[in-house]
């Protein structure tokens, strides 16, 4: 790990008023092979990356920056075969073999293989893929998929590995569902390449699928903007309880729907839950939302304990 990132000065820098430096540390002290660099809009995420990227590179680091990226499939796939097939002198089966263990094998959720590989008459390049029941198709990957897989592509043909990559916003262009993805994708790709991995983004799918000592937090303060580390574990936070603590969001939800709620509440605490507002309020919500969210659930439950003391 020693062209992994420790710790770099912020002197000189925009950071340098509240911040002596940036570490790339975890709790047993070695550099993390996974960083996520997190804030709001206008947090100073991407300027601290562009500082790394100009640090390093004046340090006579590898380095490589990897921005966001929307192809096709089998532009960046054929590029990847080719390196298999001509650089490394390897089979075409030898070289499905290999794109299957080191490629498929990143993220739990990817289910398929290739299966097979062709140039059409017309210089059309073809990929055939497998699923875990064992069926065939070409095309038919999700966009999802598409865009983790051109960017794994292209770490693999930049030969990025023994280097430090940074990426920023990662989630751009992918599904919710994806996002989270993207942590173990690019933490295993890191760890099987003896690689860095720097990102910034503010994506709260994203922050609840890394551990905490692998984020540094950029907050913006009256006197400038302040790195911090957190203390408390949120991996497997809510996305809702992640906004909140840590984004700066004041409204999970549209602001006229959380007015509504606080109102009710305001009301029972009032004593003025058995009017005919109270109740015509409380049913149109009931119906907008259903009993099983959060809020209406609380509501229900303290409506149930003012009747059940009133009874009693």
């Amino acid at each position: 790990m020693e062209h992994f990132l420790d710790k770099i000065t912020l002197a000189g820098t925009r950071f340098e008023k509240l911040n002596s430096e940036i570490d790339f540390l975890g709790k047993d002290g070695k550099p993390l092979h996974l960083v996520v660099l997190a804030g709001v809009n206008g947090s100073g995420k991407t300027n601290l990356l562009a500082l790394l990227y100009k640090r390093l590179k004046q340090n006579a680091e590898r380095v490589f920056q990897l921005s966001s990226f929307k192809g096709t499939d089998s532009k960046f796939f054929k590029r990847f075969v080719d390196k298999f097939l001509y650089e490394k002198n390897l089979t075409k089966n030898d070289a499905i073999d290999k794109i299957n263990n080191e490629i498929f094998t990143l993220v739990s959720d990817f289910k398929i293989q290739v299966d097979s590989f062709s140039v059409l008459p017309n210089d059309e390049f073809r990929v055939f893929f497998k699923n875990e029941l064992g069926d065939t198709f070409h095309g038919g990957l999700a966009s999802g998929e598409i865009t983790l897989l051109n960017s794994i592509f292209r770490l693999y043909l930049q030969n990025a590995n023994k280097c430090i990559v940074l990426i920023d916003e990662p989630e751009d262009s992918l599904h919710p569902s994806w996002q989270s993805k993207v942590v173990q994708l690019y933490e295993n790709y890191a760890k099987q390449n003896n690689c860095q991995i720097i990102m910034a983004t503010h994506s709260p799918f994203i922050l609840s699928a890394v551990k905490s000592e692998q984020i540094r937090l950029l907050k913006r303060t009256p006197e400038g903007i302040k790195i911090e580390k957190i203390e408390e574990e949120i991996n497997g936070w809510t996305i809702e309880r992640i906004l909140q603590y840590f984004m700066e969001t004041e409204h999970v939800r549209d602001p006229v729907t959380d007015k509504e709620i606080a109102k009710l509440f305001e009301m029972m605490k009032s004593g003025n839950y058995k009017n005919g507002s109270f109740k015509e309020r409380f049913v149109a919500l009931k119906e907008r939302l259903g009993y099983a969210d959060k809020d209406m659930v609380s509501l229900k439950m303290q409506l149930d304990l003012l009747k059940k003391n009133e009874n009693n």
